[in-house]
């Protein structure tokens, strides 16, 4: 399993960086960042093929992105209701610091930190 940055944004156009898992030339997963200043960055935007959950693709992908972006503070949103993602998480080191609103989904999530 590789980690390729996606520059054309083929797999996802969001306002940052989009990364994507690749096996035997298939995408399997996708994550992608955004800069929070000198300081930060976020993971954002967290899918992995259906066929591919539950094999470890989205801690690869999380730890590879941990040693791209040596920044002191990493942050994360995950919905609520998505159990799956609040315990990778949880096992990564991330804490959970507040639920609230998200303006752009409308949803209830949780904002997770991990602190260098």
């Amino acid at each position: 399993m590789i980690l390729v940055h996606d520059v054309e944004k083929e797999y996802h156009d969001c306002d940052g960086s989009t990364y994507v898992a690749k096996e035997d030339n298939r995408v399997i997963g996708r994550l992608c960042t955004r800069k929070l200043g000198w300081f930060g960055v976020e993971f954002c935007h967290l899918f992995v093929n259906e066929n591919s959950r539950r094999q470890g693709v989205a801690t690869f992908m999380n730890k590879e992105l941990f040693k791209l972006y040596d920044k002191s503070v990493i942050m994360s949103t995950v919905r609520v209701d998505n159990i799956p993602s609040q315990m990778l998480m949880k096992s990564l080191g991330f804490m959970e610091v507040i639920n609230f609103i998200s303006k752009n989904s409308g949803k209830l999530v949780t904002l997770f930190v991990y602190k260098r």
